[in-house]
């Protein structure tokens, strides 16, 4: 199959490990914040069992994360676009 030069440079660019990584790292860290509280839910239930409506509460720890990347994603967007975005996103994975 023949394939013209910007398809040939898309596949070239798709197949670097390296950006397979990134982009892996960049979709885990969006469900990374749940993930980590999610455990804890059950401990903190129990230790603040004397404040109401502790159950509604606790659950609404897993919509913090997700409430951070909506707030932030306009922010790191218009810092990819200004920068490089392996500049910016090999950091962010990092912190």
């Amino acid at each position: 199959m023949l394939y013209n030069r910007f398809e040939q440079k898309l596949i070239e660019v798709t197949e670097r490990k390296g950006l397979r990584l990134a982009l892996f790292s960049a979709s885990t860290m969006t469900i990374l914040g749940a993930i980590l509280v999610a455990p804890a839910l059950p401990a903190i239930t129990k230790d603040f069992n004397d404040t109401p409506h502790i159950e509604i509460l606790s659950g609404l720890m897993l919509a913090i994360p997700a409430l951070f990347v909506m707030i932030f994603s306009p922010i790191a967007g218009f810092l990819m676009d200004k920068h490089t975005k392996p500049r910016f996103l090999y950091p962010a994975m990092i912190v």
